[in-house]
């Protein structure tokens, strides 16, 4: 079964857990099934197919009865006899007209070609709605996921702080270190504190990001108890070996937006051809029948040698007449508007060809950002990895000298603040390159997999 838009998420089945837990996968069927970009572009697949159907129905014959029924007075036309009669005559008329065109030079083919492609645009710029919207769902969930690890860090900063008070309180009350020191440290607990008040802030905002991105009111939410099911990071290279013509190759036969943008192209070409087809005859097959009444139909009665009226059900097989036509229609002068249509048609082709070439340039220039973004993110990665076990060391060397006297409360809370910084940019870089990578992952296969 063919699929422009797959979600594979490998973790607990649950879509929403009974403590208040959100999942990826809740969050995006919640956003899919609320998004009114979605919702419109479901409206405008319909319409397509509803254009389609009646572009294919045009292969089929055109059938319509008439009747009609009236009184006529004053000087009028008998329909018997086509004189003219000072008198009442009461009319009933029955038709049914059929007609099929037999050849218009592929109009009609042309047409429903036009509309296929038509179809199938909509379809796949619905399917890139829905590529974006992941996407923009993938950050956001991630975000928050981020904020959290950072409220972690600064959380853990504030006990390692506590005990460092707690041990530098020993100390001067051993006489061993100066009490500005103990002062100082009570001045980075404060500092630790604003540090986590910002983070539960900053992750708050995360959530409320992510619930207007699902168009759920937060009203009836409680943004600090909802929580969001954590993910194992796992950073491979899978896709390292890749080059930016590599990724674009696979991107360009996969990517909605490009096959929206190239049946669009196709559905302007089958323009032309079904307006070019407006400019040359058109051959039809035309067939009618048709009866009436009327009150002047009289028949001589021989036994009275008077005039009967004929009654209702004879006139109607009497005055039965059938017909079967072929029509030529030729188009000779009709304020060139066949002309005129022709050249819309390829005005707009080319303004497809030029939508078509810039939704390539453009997914070629995302692919080349995104795979220079990764290698850069990557770099910065393993370098704060580095930088980390160079701030440990360092610590470690300046809380041993501190525990000693040889190093006063400003060295200690330095080190320690390299120490916390560092780890908050390892987090940033973690979800940062994580992120990066299924982004190329999602330009390679056209799906994201966790």
């Amino acid at each position: 079964m063919k699929k422009h838009f797959q979600v594979f998420i490998l973790f607990s089945s649950s879509i929403f857990a009974q403590n208040n837990v959100y999942t990826l996968k809740y969050c995006v069927e919640t956003a899919i099934t609320n998004n009114i970009d979605l919702k419109q572009a479901e409206l405008t697949q319909q319409s397509a197919n509803v254009s389609q159907t009646q572009a294919i129905n045009q292969r089929y014959p055109t059938i319509n009865a008439n009747a009609r029924t009236g009184y006529q007075f004053g000087r009028s036309i008998d329909p018997r006899t086509n004189e003219f009669k000072e008198q009442r005559i009461d009319n009933t008329n029955f038709s049914i007209n059929a007609s099929i065109v037999l050849f218009n030079f592929n109009r009609i083919n042309n047409t429903i070609q036009q509309q296929k492609k038509n179809g199938i645009s909509a379809e796949e710029e619905k399917n890139d709605i829905k590529n974006r919207l992941y996407l923009n769902l993938v950050q956001a969930y991630f975000q928050i996921l981020f904020q959290k690890e950072i409220l972690l860090t600064a959380q853990n900063q504030i006990l390692t702080t506590q005990s460092d008070i707690e041990r530098t309180q020993k100390l001067v009350n051993a006489g061993t270190v100066l009490e500005l020191n103990l002062l100082n440290l009570k001045s980075k607990l404060n500092t630790d504190e604003l540090a986590v008040v910002n983070a539960e802030n900053q992750l708050i905002i995360s959530k409320l990001n992510l619930i207007q991105l699902m168009n759920i009111p937060t009203d009836d939410l409680d943004l600090k108890t909802i929580d969001f099911e954590t993910f194992n990071l796992v950073l491979d290279s899978t896709n390292s070996t890749y080059s930016s013509t590599e990724i674009y190759k696979q991107a360009f036969a996969n990517q909605p937006v490009i096959k929206a943008s190239k049946y669009r192209l196709d559905e302007a070409s089958y323009a032309i051809k079904a307006s070019e087809s407006a400019k040359y005859p058109t051959l039809s097959l035309f067939a009618n029948s048709q009866t009436f009444f009327t009150s002047t139909y009289k028949k001589p009665n021989i036994t009275t040698l008077m005039l009967d009226d004929v009654p209702f059900a004879n006139q109607f097989y009497q005055n039965l007449n059938n017909g079967l036509f072929l029509n030529l229609d030729v188009p000779i002068l009709n304020g060139y508007r066949a002309r005129a249509n022709v050249q819309n048609s390829k005005i707009n082709f080319e303004r497809q060809k030029l939508n078509f070439e810039s939704k390539s340039n453009q997914l070629r220039k995302q692919i080349e950002q995104a795979n220079v973004d990764t290698k850069a993110a990557d770099s910065r990665f393993k370098a704060i990895k580095n930088q980390i076990k160079s701030s440990e060391e360092a610590f470690r060397a300046t809380e041993k000298r501190f525990n000693a006297g040889l190093a006063n409360a400003v060295e200690l809370i330095t080190a320690q603040n390299t120490i916390f910084k560092s780890k908050s940019d390892l987090v940033q870089a973690k979800y940062d390159l994580f992120l990066k990578k299924k982004v190329l992952d999602f330009y390679l296969t056209n799906e994201f997999t966790f």
